[in-house]
């Protein structure tokens, strides 16, 4: 793991164990890098260490789920908690084989508050910070459990598309659009309620999304394309044609543009800017 320290031109790396490090999150408020880990390549314990941002000199390290997901830790700066997702679910826990779980760390002691099973293949979150809610995707079981953002406990799951495998939130508008990468469908859900209101088909695949608030439109990638969403109805605005396969986009809400990076031959990456708007003076 390296870290860019001011006034250098090269990073300092720091020696950490030899388990992969699959998701990192800052944690603005005290300064701390938040890194997770499987200490036996996704088949037992996984850790989560905290590290000092400008050095990267490990605070502590600490235990967490079964078969964590490699994918997501996130940090919620309100409620002072980090959410980790595991495959897997206390032995303890009923159907514990079909369940995947979330473990919920105390931010500033490090310590694991609770751990609670959710769906099967837990595999990202998204925060609304006004609603102090967390979304989980539970891509197996084509849901999405409602957390508290603060005591971490179940509030609802809701039935969404087939696979849901990533999602963006509008804290203006208070929704979460879902991309749905086996119905090939968006799923606009109530981010204080966790109702489903909307469900819209875009194109085959879709699997990545982005939001500009600042006009309100929400970006997804599918085959061939990005479809561009009203963030108020949830409906389809356009489909612009991009590149055969786009995997991921990224808006710049300054300057009016969005980043799509796929590629054209299945081999050639590709990064192609959409301009939509004269940017923000």
């Amino acid at each position: 793991m390296s870290f860019l320290v001011e006034g250098t031109a090269s990073p300092v790396s720091r020696k950490v164990r030899k388990s992969p490090f699959g998701a990192v999150a800052i944690d603005k408020e005290m300064g701390h890098i938040v890194a997770l880990s499987d200490s036996s390549l996704g088949r037992g314990t996984g850790f989560v260490q905290v590290r000092d941002v400008r050095d990267g000199a490990l605070r502590r390290t600490v235990t967490t789920g079964i078969q964590p997901q490699l994918l997501v830790v996130t940090v919620v700066e309100r409620s002072r908690r980090i959410f980790v997702t595991n495959r897997g679910a206390p032995k303890t826990a009923a159907s514990a084989a079909s369940m995947g779980s979330v473990s919920v760390l105390d931010a500033d002691s490090g310590g694991v508050i609770r751990t609670v099973m959710v769906g099967a293949n837990p595999a990202a979150i998204v925060v609304s910070e006004k609603a102090r809610h967390v979304f989980v995707l539970n891509r197996d079981s084509h849901s999405v459990s409602m957390l508290d953002a603060l005591s971490g406990s179940v509030l609802r799951t809701v039935t969404v598309g087939q696979t849901p495998c990533a999602a963006v939130v509008d804290e203006k508008t208070q929704r979460v659009f879902v991309a749905n990468a086996g119905s090939g469908s968006v799923s606009m859900i109530d981010a204080t309620t966790g109702k489903v209101l909307h469900t819209v088909h875009v194109g085959l695949n879709p699997d990545g999304i982005a939001i500009d608030a600042h006009i309100g439109h929400v970006f997804v990638t599918q085959m061939g394309a990005v479809s561009m969403l009203d963030a108020t109805s949830g409906l389809v605005l356009k489909t612009i044609q991009t590149m055969r396969a786009p995997l991921t986009v990224s808006v710049d809400e300054r300057a009016g543009r969005v980043f799509v990076a796929g590629s054209d031959d299945g081999t050639l990456a590709v990064l192609r800017q959409l301009v939509l708007r004269h940017p923000i003076n």
